[in-house]
């Protein structure tokens, strides 16, 4: 893209008839820093729509368990017998006892460790010590099979794990459909977990979201990543919404591989890949809490876990296809893409802190500068916060 085809791009979105010309969707400064504004954000949206909650290699073999917390409620995911994913409330039937605190491999059964109370990998209440009608050690007509733990809706997609507290709302498909649409070209099946690692974010959940989608901080905190004409050289892929299906929000470059390689030779690509994706990179959000960088070579998957107003806790997962993704001798090139994700978000640690300083300031809820080019996908985030909110 020249000079003059990013003037008149911007001068387009910047039209009083373009989409993008309506006021930047705002949220509240204390959204970002109030309790009670963080608990409700954990109701409205954690607790009763699809998120992001780990990984399939997680679980890797039947009988391996693990224990998360969704909307601060503790959750289990087991692999059964039958390699099926399950997810279940992770409190005993008895006296809501936590079943499993940490995780474990290849088990046979969840047991309680309170008094015993035994589950199978399916959840069903397999066993209770000393509870028995007959000498009234339990109560008259009690029935094992109206007792297993409760389960929670569960879904694997692309070696990622999403799970619904609520129990309605809309089907894992219509959830993931606008981001599977858009990456149909992709052979995501073919992709294996390559490695990870993990970050403390100083911030709140929304501005880690915000900074992921925001491109036009690169060439100020990531000047490593290239220039600000690379910057504004994106397409809007900011999609769904409909029906709580959503939504998917980011931008796509459509030379992002070509121009910003993580490392200095590129890994097997995705076969049949048309080749005007070839050079390009996809930097989406999943709402609410799953951030995606998709390369021809690799995925990138963010997944954030908000701890507390101010804390996040940010995994990231590398995929690459089939046996790249374990290969020795492509040992160092994997370590030379961490490492180079190691300082981008090293980087965005300090912004992120200095956000978060900043939003706590009188001033940050007077009205701001609203740059149609950059805000569209904060926009699009911020819609989806505001409207969970109004919704519950």
């Amino acid at each position: 893209m020249t000079a003059a085809e990013t003037g008149r791009k911007i001068a387009a979105m910047d039209g009083p008839t373009s989409p993008c010309a309506s006021a930047l969707t705002t949220l509240p400064a204390g959204a970002y820093s109030d309790e009670d504004g963080f608990r409700a954000e954990m109701q409205a949206i954690f607790a009763r729509r699809w998120v992001l909650a780990g990984f399939s290699h997680d679980l890797a073999a039947p009988g391996d368990a693990r224990p998360i917390a969704v909307a601060g409620a503790p959750v289990l995911l087991v692999r059964g017998e039958d390699g099926a994913l399950r997810a279940f409330h992770n409190v005993c039937r008895h006296r809501a006892a936590r079943l499993v605190a940490a995780p474990c491999a290849k088990a046979r059964a969840i047991v309680c460790p309170y008094h015993g109370w035994t589950y199978g990998l399916d959840g069903a209440l397999r066993a209770a010590p000393q509870w028995r009608a007959e000498d009234g050690t339990a109560p008259a007509g009690f029935d094992a099979a109206d007792h297993g733990l409760i389960a929670v809706a569960a879904a694997e997609w692309g070696g990622m794990i999403f799970v619904r507290l609520a129990e309605d709302g809309p089907d894992f498909a219509a959830h993931i459909r606008p981001l599977a649409e858009h990456w149909a070209p992709y052979r995501l099946d073919l992709l294996r977990a390559g490695g990870e690692m993990s970050f403390e974010i100083p911030a709140n959940w929304k501005l880690a979201v915000e900074n992921f989608i925001d491109t036009y901080h690169l060439p100020f905190i990531h000047r490593q990543l290239g220039t600000m004409r690379q910057a504004m050289q994106v397409e809007d892929v900011t999609m769904g919404g409909d029906a709580g299906s959503g939504p998917v929000y980011g931008y796509r470059y459509p030379r992002g591989s070509a121009e910003k390689p993580k490392s200095g030779q590129p890994f097997a690509s995705f076969p049949d890949l048309p080749a005007e994706l070839m050079p390009g990179q996809d930097i989406v959000g999943l709402f609410p809490n799953a951030l995606f960088e998709l390369m021809p070579d690799y995925l990138l998957v963010f997944h954030l876990e908000p701890l507390a107003p101010n804390r996040t806790r940010e995994r990231l997962v590398f995929f690459y296809l089939g046996e790249d993704a374990t290969d020795p001798a492509l040992a160092d090139r994997r370590a030379e893409a961490a490492e180079a994700w190691r300082i981008i978000n090293e980087q965005d640690m300090t912004i992120l802190a200095e956000l978060q300083a900043g939003i706590a300031s009188p001033a940050a809820a007077r009205p701001q500068p609203d740059p149609p080019f950059f805000d569209r996908p904060l926009s699009a985030f911020r819609q989806a916060v505001a409207k969970a909110l109004a919704e519950n």
